[in-house]
């Protein structure tokens, strides 16, 4: 598994309006109020950003399940999705911002602010990445707390993923062993253990150990001895039936 890809992190940048017309040319947003953060963040991550604009009309109530399937948020293609929703109401409204754990956040503002306020995206994508304070840029010391933090939790998978592989014959994973250098940066220790956690995890999952892992060799024994028994036994009764009559064959023929 390459490690680049497996410690990369993909965001995507979503504006949901319902004015045609609204667009924010999002690179430069980007480049000018999240890049310096993610930079930062490098030694974590490396984070793929992208954007879209999305336009919706009102649901019809005649018929809301086909309104419903016509949005298409794409989800499922990132790590974090970031959504700015924009109503049309013309009430004020205070800014919002929600922060949904494993899926990213939800912001709605009150009008079609320019610039974005991505700074709710740098808060928010912090407390995702599990920083302790993230109301303000991290220093050094806090990417090291979470480098530290993340490394024990990747290993500790690890080793639990490795632990159960060894329950599960063939039991030569000698190719997933933990290197523990010491002497690494944090930052090449981060990325051996994402690439270890990577392997075991893919080993865990290897087509070729799923039928032993659930049907190893023990349960078909159980399964196939009841079957074949029935049979075993007369044929058994029949061969030491057989062998005494030819054994009977030279007395008789003696008397």
């Amino acid at each position: 598994m390459d490690s680049d890809s497996s410690n990369e992190l993909s965001l995507l940048i979503t504006i949901l309006s319902e004015r045609s017309g609204y667009r924010v040319d999002m690179d430069k947003e980007v480049k000018e109020q999240l890049s310096p953060l993610l930079a930062q963040l490098e030694q974590l991550h490396r984070f793929n950003t992208q954007s879209q604009h999305v336009y919706y009309s009102p649901i019809d109530l005649h018929n809301p399940v086909n309104s419903l399937n016509a949005y298409n948020l794409n989800a499922n293609d990132a790590d974090y999705h970031f959504v700015f929703y924009i109503p049309t109401q013309p009430e004020t409204l205070t800014n919002h911002s929600l922060t949904i754990p494993d899926y990213g956040s939800l912001t709605i503002l009150p009008h079609s602010p320019a610039p974005l306020p991505l700074h709710f995206l740098r808060y928010q994508l912090m407390q995702l990445l599990g920083f302790r304070v993230f109301d303000r840029s991290p220093t050094q010391n806090d990417i090291d707390q979470l480098l530290h933090a993340k490394i024990d939790s990747l290993n500790k998978d690890t080793d639990f993923t490795i632990n159960l592989l060894t329950q599960v014959p063939p039991k030569a994973i000698s190719h997933l062993a933990l290197s523990r250098d010491s002497s690494l940066s944090l930052t090449a220790r981060h990325l051996h253990a994402v690439k270890a956690n990577g392997q075991a995890t893919a080993e865990f999952h290897n087509p070729k150990k799923l039928p032993q892992l659930y049907f190893p060799d023990e349960h078909k024994y159980a399964i196939y001895l009841p079957l074949f028994g029935p049979i075993t036994i007369p044929i058994l009764l029949s061969i030491i039936k057989q062998l005494k009559h030819l054994r009977s064959k030279p007395k008789q023929s003696k008397a």
